[in-house]
This record gives C-alpha cells, sequence and structure tokens, in this order.
C-alpha cells in the first residue's frame, strides 16, 4: 500500500498482517553520498550522487556500515569526503554552502538567520507537532489521535499559513526552508488528518 493507504487503513483498525512481508514506503528513505567532481563556466560546482536505500526498521538502521557513520541509527545520512552529517537541516545548510552559494542559502547574514529560524520551525515545531499526532498510530499503539495533540498542529499551520503570506515560506522567493518544509508537508497530505481549506497560503 501507499503511504496515505497504509496510514488509513491503520486508523480504521485494518491489520496489516506480518509488516515485514508488506512494502510500505515509510519503511524506505535516501542516505546520500556527494563526491565534488568539477567546476562549471559559471564557477559553481559540479557534484555527482550517489544515492544508497537504507530500510528504517531496527534491521536495515543497526547494519554495520551506517552504525559506524552514524551511532544515532537514523538517516538521512551525508558523507562527503572524510566529512559526516546526519541531520538533514544541517546537510543542505553544507551543500549550498559548500558548492552553490545562492539565494536558496544567500551570504547575507541576516538573511541566513531568518532562514535558519523557519529551519529550526520545521523540525523543532512542524515536524513535532505531525509527530505526536500520527507516531502512535503508526506504530500501532492507537487508531485515534489525541483532540489536544490535533489542536497543537493546527496552531503550528496557522503559523505557517502566516509565514506563508508571500508564497513561499520566507517572503517572495524560494530557500532552502522551502525545501525542508516540504518534506513535512508532503507527509501530512498524505497522512490526510487535517484539511487545508483553512489555511489559504500553503
Amino acid at each position: 500500500p501507499t503511504t496515505k493507504q497504509w496510514y488509513q487503513r491503520r486508523v480504521h483498525g485494518e491489520s496489516l498482517g506480518d509488516i515485514q512481508n508488506v512494502n510500505i514506503e515509510p519503511l524506505w528513505i535516501i542516505s546520500l553520498s556527494f563526491i565534488p567532481v568539477s567546476s562549471d563556466d559559471t564557477g559553481s560546482s559540479q557534484v555527482r550522487l550517489q544515492v544508497y536505500r537504507v530500510n528504517v526498521d531496527d534491521v536495515g538502521t543497526s547494519t554495520h556500515d551506517l552504525f559506524a557513520l552514524n551511532p544515532h541509527k537514523s538517516v538521512p545520512v551525508l558523507v562527503d569526503s572524510n566529512l559526516v552529517i546526519t541531520e538533514s537541516s544541517s546537510a543542505i545548510t553544507y551543500l549550498i554552502n559548500q558548492y552553490s552559494p545562492s539565494q536558496l542559502y544567500p551570504l547575507c547574514a541576516k538573511k541566513k538567520s531568518q532562514i535558519d529560524q523557519r529551519l529550526q520551525f520545521n523540525i523543532g515545531r512542524f515536524y513535532m507537532a505531525l509527530n505526536e499526532c500520527i507516531q502512535p498510530i503508526y506504530m500501532g499503539e492507537t487508531s485515534t489521535i489525541e483532540t489536544e495533540k490535533l489542536d497543537e498542529l493546527k496552531e503550528v499551520l496557522m503559523w505557517i499559513n502566516q509565514m506563508t503570506v508571500g508564497g513561499y515560506v520566507l517572503d517572495n522567493s524560494m530557500t532552502i526552508a522551502d525545501i525542508a518544509f516540504l518534506s513535512t508537508m508532503s507527509t501530512l497530505e498524505a497522512c490526510n488528518i487535517v484539511s487545508f481549506y483553512p489555511y489559504k497560503n500553503i
């Protein structure tokens, strides 16, 4: 089943049988390795990307190779030469700073601080509020979402709606914050636990 179908079946209390034998999208995520190749005529670095798929159940994240890179057993993991980064927001900012400085994450310290704030909001408030709602369901602990937790998620969405009045997470141009928010927002949309109707800017 797809992510949305799997989640909705869990909500309705339907058994999926042996979960190890079911091809469920949330069990897979990308672990990244970037290898710099050369610079083009514009001075921008060209980067060759090697992608390794990791099963994020207890077996997949406990493999020797992944554990050696990240003892916390989490993904994604970015490897660039001898540098290892195990947090997605840090990986995004590093890649832009190292290989392609642009308006996605500009050199201006003030602008960067605003983007950083959005990145922290995504992981510290948005993702956390969403996870509080859905984790007990996909772990099989319950089939309902607590009203208080759902209200907290809706409050976060109200703030995001205010942030995106200019069409993007910050002002009127795309930054890496939009890319970070996209992952959380698409997960929320797939779970279909709230209506986006009240949030006209999202």
